[in-house]
């Protein structure tokens, strides 16, 4: 986690903002702690978190069955 913040403010954004990462950190260690600390089960869990935080992307702002969703519920 330490790597990727650090390779995350120097490489990718090219300098430093406070709560860069917005969370992230704690997202991979929750992962890792569902995947019972073994690699390919924190792998799926990263699937599932990353396929999650997609699909409540993309229903923002739009109707789900007929209702549109508040972002806050989303999150």
């Amino acid at each position: 986690a330490g790597v990727g913040g650090s390779y995350l403010s120097l490489v990718i954004v090219n300098r430093f903002t406070e709560n860069i990462s917005a969370g992230q950190g704690y997202l991979a260690l929750a992962a890792v702690i569902v995947g019972r600390w073994h690699p390919l089960g924190a792998a799926a869990a990263v699937l599932v978190f990353t396929l999650v935080d997609a699909l409540q992307a993309s229903l923002q702002g739009n109707l789900l069955f007929g209702v549109r969703v508040p972002a806050d519920v989303l999150n």
